[in-house]
């Protein structure tokens, strides 16, 4: 004879293993195709394209059904598209731009999450999500007219090594 308490035991474990399962998929997913994107980011002359292809990743994950994974993966290549920007400008200097790259990065994330629980605490998902859809528009917009690669003269100009960071 079974119980229903066994019974309910048996099916949070099941559940408890599915969801083990579609993690461990994630990060399956996730790493391959990281380590791919890595490989062709590498070998690009121009990153503009990395950019714009990493934007759209990250808004087609905010509309769609399996917008877990692809938000993930967009997160992920406009990582990996940023840092390998960062390291092409001077070799000599990878950890201090890391250093910068890593506290910016951090600073607005906290800034996306402070902006998610206002957005949250107002209009629950359809807020948070409205609020992903404008900030990731405003940064397409803002890269495909060259704001601040213009202004900065990093747009396809080499910087001295001496001149990077300096103490």
């Amino acid at each position: 004879m079974t119980s229903s308490g066994v019974e309910g035991d048996r099916a949070a474990i099941t559940r408890g293993t599915a969801r083990s399962l579609v993690a461990g998929v994630f990060v399956v997913v996730n790493l391959t195709l990281i380590a791919l994107w890595s490989s062709v980011a590498s070998t690009l002359p121009d990153l503009r394209g990395l950019v714009v292809a990493s934007i759209a990743v990250l808004a087609v994950g905010i509309v769609c059904l399996v917008g877990v994974i692809v938000l993930d993966i967009g997160a992920q290549l406009t990582q990996v598209g940023n840092q390998t920007r960062i390291f092409g400008l001077v070799p000599s200097a990878r950890s201090r731009l890391n250093t910068v790259y890593m506290t910016v990065y951090f600073s607005g994330a906290a800034a996306g999450s402070a902006l998610s629980t206002v957005a949250w605490v107002r209009w629950q998902w359809d807020g948070v999500c409205g609020m992903a859809l404008v900030l990731i528009a405003g940064a397409g917009l803002l890269h495909v007219l060259g704001v601040r690669a213009h202004e900065t003269g990093l747009a396809g100009t080499q910087v001295e090594a001496d001149t990077v960071l300096e103490v």
